[in-house]
């Protein structure tokens, strides 16, 4: 045995199994007990690189959600982890039916600023238009406040506007 393993392996006091129903659920069980317990013989996953989270830049004058992943920023909002990138992207996808907020990067933004036309997604009514004024601040604000309440777990609100009444 490696000394490392070795020297884990005798200052182990005990060893207990989880099951869980898939590799997804140990991923994320792994993340979680590693976050929780900070094991000292544990050399991956202490920086959080590996598992992406949905970001919310709250700080940002127009607030936008992304994919994140490493060390967490001032005035973002974290939800996740997440075992796929693209779990989130498509979870993102569907939301911005329901909260059309912008997900471009700054520099696309000021683009659109500049040329005063929207973008695609604005087109495709998964955007408010910020870009171009076609919706106010506190209009977009409240889109921004409704999203993170929804990630929450605030699903109600939304589930009732949704059913038809």
């Amino acid at each position: 045995m490696p000394p490392r393993t070795a020297q884990m392996v005798e200052a182990a006091a005990t060893v207990e199994w989880i099951e869980v129903r898939n590799e997804v659920e140990a991923l994320m069980l792994e993340y979680s007990l590693i976050k929780s317990h900070r094991p000292r013989f544990n050399i991956r996953l202490r920086d959080d690189k590996s598992y992406p989270f949905l970001a919310v830049t709250l700080a940002d004058e127009w607030p936008r959600p992304r994919v994140m992943r490493g060390r967490k920023h001032k005035g973002t909002r974290y939800f996740g982890p997440y075992a796929h990138a693209y779990a989130i992207r498509e979870t993102l996808d569907l939301l911005l039916r329901t909260f059309p907020v912008r997900t471009c990067s700054d520099n696309k933004f000021a683009r659109h600023q500049r040329l005063g036309r929207p973008c695609l997604l604005y087109h495709i009514e998964k955007c408010a238009g910020p870009c171009v004024g076609e919706v106010s601040h506190d209009e977009y604000q409240r889109l921004v406040d409704d999203l993170v309440a929804f990630l929450d777990g605030n699903t109600e609100p939304v589930i009732k506007a949704w059913r038809p009444t």
